[in-house]
């Protein structure tokens, strides 16, 4: 998992390079009685939302389960049923394995193998079709300067520092990790000890203001930690301008939930007399990707833009500024 290990991660950073592709089964010409999808929960969801605006959208979609997966008799008004259903009484469908850890269509995943060794016909399982990643999300739009020094906005684990420091190929100064969960926080410092970064952990949210404020958390995700009207935990917020205090930055992602619009006012000061580079998370919100740019343009008249998403069911969309 890319949210484990910390540094290790580095040692898989070509599994960013995922392709998802429909052309196998717009080829497929044989009977489809139904489409059933088998991944975990959040990439059922993507898949079967992906498949609702394709040309298949008039095809029965079905969710596959493991049977000790624990589930109601159907998710998103989707019918449910288990492996061994899928393979004795569904042999006339077409499977689409939404595992977004698959890469290239390679046939790797185990629930592919699962279904060959169980009988299931071969020509009908796509494997990673609908739910796939693309891209050095941050990294691959820009190339690194001398002497970087790194905003990391919503670090999780330190993952994104490490990939900032494999990026940085011509040196960095400083990084400045932000991770708001505590859990994750504890982790980022462990993992900057660890992996010797140069830069410091701040356990603070990003906001336009020293404030205390409600958050949610999910321990087992914490990549869903957001700022919320009402959390079941309080955090202490603080802007980017009170932290640095004028101190320069060159290189700022921040990628922390719906919190980006507050964060990038406070973050004037910094961006009105550094002119960093920006990548900045544009999807959790619909609103931020007409407010953000325009917002920015305020502060630096001179900014281009560029956008690019980096996953099939349309999250991790970044507006890069530069």
């Amino acid at each position: 998992s890319m949210h484990g290990g910390g540094y290790q991660s580095l040692l898989g950073l070509s599994n960013y390079w995922y392709t998802a592709k429909f052309d196998l089964m717009y080829n497929f010409d044989g009977e489809v009685e139904s489409i059933v999808i088998i991944g975990e929960d959040i990439n059922r969801n993507y898949a079967l939302n992906v498949l609702k605006h394709s040309i298949f959208n008039d095809i029965p979609v079905l969710f596959c389960v493991d049977e000790t997966e624990t589930v109601d008799k159907s998710i998103s008004n989707v019918p449910i049923i288990s492996i061994d259903e899928l393979v004795n009484k569904h042999r006339k469908s077409i499977v689409i394995i939404a595992d977004v850890m698959t890469f290239n269509n390679d046939n790797s995943n185990d629930d592919f193998n699962y279904l060959l060794k169980l009988g299931y016909p071969k020509e009908r399982i796509f494997n990673n079709q609908l739910c796939a990643y693309r891209g050095w999300q941050y990294f691959d739009y820009f190339e690194p300067n001398e002497n970087e020094i790194f905003v990391d906005g919503g670090s999780l684990d330190a993952t994104t520092a490490f990939e900032f420091k494999y990026w940085a190929t011509k040196g960095y100064d400083y990084i400045y990790s932000f991770e708001v969960d505590p859990v994750y926080a504890q982790r980022c410092r462990n993992n900057f000890k660890i992996g010797g970064l140069k830069g410091q952990v701040v356990d603070k949210g990003l906001w336009n203001k020293k404030d205390i404020l409600h958050f949610t958390t999910n321990v087992a995700n914490g990549s869903s930690s957001k700022i919320a009207d009402v959390g079941s935990e309080t955090i202490e917020t603080a802007s980017l301008d009170e932290i640095l205090n004028d101190k320069p930055v060159t290189y700022i992602k921040f990628d922390i939930e719906g919190a980006e619009y507050n964060a990038l006012l406070g973050a004037e000061k910094t961006i009105k007399k550094w002119r960093p580079r920006l990548a900045i998370c544009i999807y959790h919100k619909p609103e931020d990707i007409l407010e953000l740019p325009v917002l920015l343009l305020d502060m630096q008249p001179n900014y281009n833009f560029a956008l690019r998403t980096y996953a099939s069911h349309g999250n991790e969309t970044v507006l890069y500024a530069f």
